[in-house]
């Protein structure tokens, strides 16, 4: 988009007090953009004070920023349906490892397996600890060690295998592979957002410099009023004003004000 406001910025000795507010948030920016639409669609357009391309930009401006910020909403709450998916699954992996864990240590208690069988797993053979799969790297980590764990401890014993049960290393490895597709699931969720979000945030400083642009020009239009008048007539277009710490607003800013705009 090409900027064609081309008003002079009105000299920081003759800014209107109190002072003004520019947008610093996308809710703040898109009510600018909305109370231009709002203003533009009320005043004749013989009595506005910007230009009729620059009421135009205004509005694709503010297309743009409802499509973009609609889009990144969106992404945003897909991305967290995929990871409470995600998470749903992983602690299903997680309470199968825990339990294969403490089935193979009862199983040792009892003398059916050999304490030397924790080490196929990368467990220690002396330490019944039941190891942590709080994290996702630590859920897959802990996977993959079961199921490969189940498969090397069955080559070693050969014709003396006793399978795990309750759960087997088969349960593991399909809860395994459903927690790796979520996972995959989630973290593209999560890049589709991060990339919405970046298109929002790519629009911030074009949008705040036709801002401010734009809300000089308001300002110049209206320089021959008093200072109130001036902020009520500029506030109808969407510029935002804030009273300083003990000011006390002046009676002629709202006097015969139209209700449109943001207000201030």
């Amino acid at each position: 988009m090409n900027e064609v406001v081309s008003a002079a910025p009105v000299p920081p000795e003759t800014l209107p007090m109190p002072f003004r507010q520019l947008p610093s948030s996308n809710l703040s920016r898109a009510l600018a953009l909305d109370a231009i639409a709002r203003a533009s669609a009320l005043v004749p357009s013989a009595e506005w004070p910007l230009s009729i391309p620059t009421v135009a930009l205004a509005a694709e401006y503010r297309n743009k920023l409802h499509v973009e910020t609609h889009e990144a909403a969106a992404a945003f709450q897909s991305q967290l349906r995929e990871v409470s998916e995600k998470d749903a699954v992983g602690a299903t992996l997680g309470l199968l490892i825990s339990h294969f864990c403490e089935v193979l240590d009862f199983a040792i208690d009892r003398g059916v397996f050999r304490p030397s069988s924790r080490s196929f797993y990368h467990r220690d053979a002396a330490n019944a600890l039941v190891p942590l799969t709080n994290t996702d790297p630590l859920l897959l980590s802990w996977g993959h060690r079961i199921v490969d764990g189940e498969a090397a401890r069955a080559r070693a014993d050969d014709a003396a295998y006793v399978p795990m049960a309750m759960p087997s290393s088969a349960e593991v490895a399909a809860a395994l592979a459903h927690f790796i597709k979520e996972l995959g699931e989630a973290n593209a969720a999560k890049l589709s957002a991060d990339r919405e979000a970046a298109d929002v945030a790519a629009l911030n400083e074009p949008l705040d410099l036709f801002i401010r642009d734009v809300w000089n020009a308001i300002e110049r239009f209206h320089h021959r009023e008093s200072p109130a008048a001036l902020r009520r007539k500029a506030r109808v277009w969407g510029v935002t004003y804030a009273l300083r710490p003990g000011e006390k607003p002046d009676p002629d800013e709202t006097a015969g004000a139209p209700a449109v705009g943001t207000g201030g």
